[in-house]
This record gives structure tokens, C-alpha cells and sequence, in this order.
């Protein structure tokens, strides 16, 4: 909240993280003046940039057992609606050390209004990255949302995507304001973002909005601040982890070689490309992730049933020298290991990707060494 005006609710909505933050334990750093660029909004927006990186490094600089793990960034222009819920239920588990960024998605692709970094040594080297990208690559067109569209260029380099993820934007950042961009808000959502306003009097139309959602929140704060265990929250955060832990553990687990071109060899990468594509980009789409992790079981499926006929060893073009010999991939010796994905159980076993989804994932032993190795990235 700086730079020479802004939205005079801002206050209110800030007041709301303040009180968030004091009934958590959490410290709460408010940005009221620019760091660079004053006056100039291509310049002081990076400010949230730089301020995110100057808490980063100051937690590096404390013991480890002293550093808080995270730290989350909100615009002004965000309220909390149910205070009951905590930062900490969106973090991923111990188990997803290597993501550092989490953040939501909407029509415009990755929003900087609301974000998470991780404090590690990663986050200082992406922020310090999305400060200098203007000046060291000015061929690269970032102009708009100058600070977004350097952090959404970065963010789709591939040695970039091993390290975040996105998630549904009705946790924690969902739209109200034109109706271009609008989510649905629902009672016990723990926060509105009121943005992607395109109005000829903007800072009016966003008082307006404002008003009419403090109006609701106080009338009946009884429906808004719904208890964690009441809301939406529990079910759909384990079924997000465990959907995503079958999907990135099954692309993990398959190997093939780029050069593949024809048969089932192909399949099999096509499948893999359009489940990395899902893991990396639309994490937050069950219904995308489950097709993308079926279509790659099925692809393997087929690919173990395929024969391979070899040519005889004796005559030519096949006519004498004795049968060609046909094998199925399927016959292949099992090996003895969990099935792709680590689970230690059969395909038969395996659970729904996300709570509320018809039908089970396949998850196929790789009988052939075709697909064994390491992760193609």
C-alpha cells in the first residue's frame, strides 16, 4: 500500500490481515512507502518485490531453529473474510521440500497479487531475478504489470517450474471485481481479492465493492467466519496433495527417449508431455490432472501389451532361417519394487485422485526397461 494515492478502504482491509496475523502469531510487515521509483508506477511497483526479498534474506541471517519457513505476500486490496483459517493449511508437505513459490492462476495467467515464498537461498535468486529481468534482458517484453510479467517470464523457464506450484484460486485469492476475472466467493472462504477492476473511476467502483462486503461480513459474521473443520478446507487440501503426489510420482517414474517417433514409444511421450504439462501448469485442475495421469496409465498399458517381432537371423527379407520370434513386452520378469508412483500396492488399490471424482487411476507396473530410469525434464 504506497505511491501518492490509494483506495482509502485499504485501511479496513488491512486491518483485517493485522488482526489475521496478531491472532496467529505471525509478523505482519506493511509497505507504506516506495522503495524505488517514487511516483513512478513502472518503477515503485517492484517495491513488494524488493520488500519480499528483504524479509527472505533477514530470516537467512538468524539460526536456523529462528527463521520462520515462509513468507506470504498480499495486496491491499485483499480482505479477510474467515479469520479462522491459517496460513499454514496451503503449505505443502514435508515431502515437497524442492517448492519454494506458490500462487494461484486466473484468466491472465499467474497473479502477483497474493503469493508464497519459501525462505531459502531459491527465493533469493528468483526475486533478485524478477527486480533485474527489465534492465539485463530489455528485450523481453514485461510492460503492463511490469512485476507480474517478470515473475510469470521467469516462472515458465523450465528449471524454474521444478519449484512451484499452483493451486486453486478459491482458497485464497478469489476475484471481485468486473466480472471479467470474477470467482465465486462462498461463505467460510478465508479471503476477496478485489481485483481486475477496468472502470473509468476505479478507486470508486473498488470503495463501492468494498463497502458492500463490509457490510456483509459485519451483518452476519457468523456465516462468513465458519469454523476450519465446517469448511471446504480439510478435504479439498489432502485430496490437492495426494491427487498431486500420484500424478508428479507416475511422470517421475517414466522414462523415454526424446527422439521417440512412431508406435507406442511415442504414446507413451505424448502422455508423459501432456501430464508434465498438467503437474507443472494446472495443478489445481483435479479433473485435468486425473485425464492427464489416466491418459499416461493407459499409453504404459498399451505400450507393455505391444509385441516386438525380430527378424530371423538366417535368409533374407524374413522368408527362411527358421520362425520370427514374437515376445510379448508383458512377459518381461516384474520387478520387485512399489509400483510407479511409490505406492506399495496394486493398481486395484489405489484410491480416487480427489475427493468426489468417479472411477480409479491405473497405476501400471513398468514391466519393461524401456521405461525405467530417471525423469525426463
Amino acid at each position: 500500500m504506497f505511491g501518492n494515492t490509494y483506495i482509502g478502504l485499504n485501511e479496513r482491509t488491512l486491518q483485517s490481515h493485522i488482526d489475521h496475523a496478531e491472532r496467529w502469531g505471525y509478523r505482519d510487515h506493511t509497505l507504506r512507502r516506495e522503495i524505488v521509483g517514487a511516483g513512478r508506477w513502472d518503477k515503485f511497483i517492484f517495491s513488494k518485490i524488493l520488500l519480499v526479498l528483504e524479509l527472505i534474506m533477514g530470516e537467512l541471517k538468524k539460526p536456523k531453529d529462528e527463521q520462520a519457513e515462509w513468507v506470504v505476500w498480499y495486496d491491499a486490496d485483499t480482505l479477510i473474510l474467515n479469520p479462522n483459517i491459517q496460513w499454514e493449511l496451503f503449505l505443502p508437505p514435508a515431502a515437497f521440500a524442492n517448492i519454494n513459490f506458490m500462487a494461484t492462476k486466473n484468466v491472465d495467467g499467474v497473479n502477483a497479487g497474493l503469493f508464497f515464498f519459501r525462505v531459502d537461498e531459491w527465493s533469493v535468486e528468483f526475486l533478485s531475478d524478477t527486480y533485474s529481468l527489465g534492465r539485463l534482458r530489455p528485450e523481453i517484453d514485461i510492460s503492463g504489470n511490469i512485476e507480474q510479467n517478470s515473475m510469470k517470464y521467469l516462472l515458465s523457464q523450465d528449471q524454474v517450474k521444478k519449484h512451484i506450484i499452483y493451486q486453486p484460486q478459491s482458497w485464497y485469492n478469489g476475484f471481485h471485481g468486473d466480472g471479467r476475472a470474477d470467482t465465486e466467493i462462498n461463505e467460510g472462504d478465508m479471503l476477496v481479492h478485489f481485483a481486475g477492476i477496468n472502470h473509468d473511476d476505479e478507486e470508486g467502483r473498488k470503495n463501492e465493492l468494498m463497502s458492500e462486503w463490509f457490510a456483509k461480513i459485519e451483518k452476519e459474521p457468523e456465516k462468513w467466519q465458519v469454523p476450519l473443520e465446517k469448511t471446504k478446507y480439510p478435504k479439498a487440501i489432502e485430496a490437492f496433495w495426494k491427487t498431486y503426489e500420484k500424478s508428479k510420482g507416475i511422470l517421475d517414474s517414466v522414462h523415454v527417449r526424446p527422439d521417440s517417433q512412431s508406435g507406442p514409444d511415442q504414446a507413451v511421450k505424448w502422455a508423459r508431455d501432456e501430464l508434465k504439462w498438467a503437474v507443472e501448469e494446472l495443478a489445481y485442475d483435479a479433473t485435468w490432472l486425473k485425464k492427464c495421469t489416466e491418459d499416461m496409465a493407459q499409453a504404459l498399458t498399451t505400450a507393455e501389451r505391444t509385441q516386438v517381432v525380430e527378424r530371423p537371423t538366417g535368409g533374407q527379407g524374413g522368408e527362411s532361417g527358421g520362425h520370427a520370434k514374437q515376445q510379448a513386452l508383458t512377459d518381461a520378469k516384474e520387478p520387485e519394487q512399489p509400483a510407479v508412483g511409490g505406492q506399495g500396492h496394486s493398481s486395484d488399490s489405489q484410491e480416487q485422485l480427489a475427493a468426489g471424482t468417479d472411477g480409479k487411476v491405473e497405476t501400471p507396473r513398468i514391466s519393461s526397461q524401456r521405461f525405467k530410469g530417471p525423469p525426463m525434464e
